[in-house]
């Protein structure tokens, strides 16, 4: 993803339009703010929504995933990013 790429509105479409079981296909854009992340690190790893949970639960120390989190095909952007010791 790109700096000021468009990102779409998920929630901003007609009625009937969002489903929630596609929020996890649905492009975003995320920030890692981290100490041991170098300035300007990107990844050309494509990152969903779950991605940034199943992150989440791993920097917590969380072992069992929610939802697609627990997918193997689901990325982590723990190694990607160094946000882990």
């Amino acid at each position: 993803m790109v700096a000021g790429e468009h990102v779409p509105d998920r929630f901003g479409e007609s009625a009937g339009e969002a489903d929630l079981g596609d929020l996890g296909a649905a492009l975003f854009a995320d920030a890692c703010l981290q100490s041991l992340v170098a300035p300007g690190t990107t990844s050309p790893t494509s990152f969903t929504l779950y991605s940034l949970l199943k992150t989440t639960e791993q920097m917590l120390g969380i072992n069992t995933y929610l939802g697609h989190a627990a997918d193997p095909t689901t990325a982590s952007m723990v190694s990607d990013f160094a946000l882990l010791p």
